[in-house]
């Protein structure tokens, strides 16, 4: 009896990952006609360092992040995603508006991306994002390479983070 209230109180401890939900101010940002929202959008997404601003960031980089009724959607194949909570939208909007993304806001999701898969479970992604970092870190995203820095623990890794920060 004692032991499984031990059990049973460790199990009610246990850490448990809520549901990941973005910033919608944030994600509707991207959806901005202005370059400037959109880029502010980007940093503070990747400031999240969240999988989720990962996901979202990628559709946009992907042209499959789009926008339905003031609701911004990431399309998978037939299913269209609601792109703050993750969460399929049944029925799908029936018409979708794809988000416009010009060369300077792209160079800075490239940048966010590599600087959010330094946060990857496998060393080789990690290992690729730091090199990636290293040729042309942003000024924007020096607060994200520090935590990466102070979390990782390859050697390797983090001397190219050492170099990009």
């Amino acid at each position: 009896m004692r032991r499984t209230l031990h059990l049973l109180l460790a199990l009610a401890c246990w850490p448990v990952p809520a549901l990941a939900s973005l910033d919608p101010g944030a994600v509707n940002g991207l959806a901005a006609e202005d370059s400037e929202q959109k880029l502010a959008a980007i940093r503070q997404l990747a400031e999240s360092a969240d999988p989720a601003a990962l996901r979202v960031l990628r559709a946009l980089s992907e042209d499959a992040l789009q926008s339905a009724g003031g609701k911004v959607v990431v399309v998978d194949g037939e299913r269209v995603l609601d792109a703050v909570t993750g969460q399929e939208l049944k029925p799908p909007p029936e018409e979708l508006e794809s988000i416009t993304v010009n060369n300077r806001v792209r160079r800075q999701l490239g940048a966010a991306i590599a600087a959010l898969r330094l946060f990857d479970g496998e060393r080789r992604v990690r290992l690729a994002a730091a090199q990636e970092l290293v040729s042309g870190a942003k000024l924007e995203l020096a607060p994200l390479l520090a935590r990466a820095l102070e979390r990782e623990t390859d050697a390797q890794i983090k001397a190219l983070l050492a170099l990009a920060h």
